[in-house]
């Protein structure tokens, strides 16, 4: 069995579209979970890593960018990719000034839907790499004595 490209969360309430999408998906080499709502998401989703949100603008009860926004408030940096049928330049700004990474408009391109997500998955592989290296600094930091952290910072700060 082949190792998936990365993970793809599919989130809309449009069940013809999470099933053509989430088969393309599945046929170019990712593995894919489908939500019909952000609700369902944000209860049944684990956050994987490579991986991206492809998330529908418009949903009833709860919108995308309410979304974006509940995933930023409890840490969740998983890239984002909206999709709408009809949205206006200020939504499109803002879900663009909160962070993510494409905005397409349906009916879209299969061609760029996977240049989005591949562009996704380099960048949250990139993040998770810049986790693991803060995290190994950090716990490097943390077997020095107090003494050797206060010199540490001498140097930082160019005293020899």
């Amino acid at each position: 069995m082949n190792t998936p490209l990365g993970h793809v969360h599919l989130v809309d309430d449009n069940h013809d579209m999470l099933h053509y999408l989430s088969d393309m998906l599945k046929l170019n080499g990712y593995s894919v979970d489908t939500y019909t709502s952000p609700k369902s998401f944000l209860r049944e989703s684990l956050d994987i890593s490579p991986a991206v949100i492809v998330l529908d603008m418009h949903m009833p009860g709860f919108t995308g960018l309410e979304l974006q926004q509940q995933l930023e408030q409890i840490g969740r940096n998983t890239p984002i990719i909206f999709m709408s049928g009809e949205s206006d330049k200020n939504q499109i700004i803002s879900a663009f000034t909160s962070g993510a990474i494409a905005f397409l408009l349906k009916p879209f391109a299969r061609e760029k839907l996977l240049e989005a997500i591949n562009k996704g998955i380099v960048l949250d592989k990139q993040r998770a790499k810049n986790r693991l290296g803060l995290t190994r600094l950090q716990r490097n930091f943390n077997t020095l004595t107090l003494r050797e952290q206060e010199l540490l910072f001498l140097m930082i700060d160019g005293y020899s």
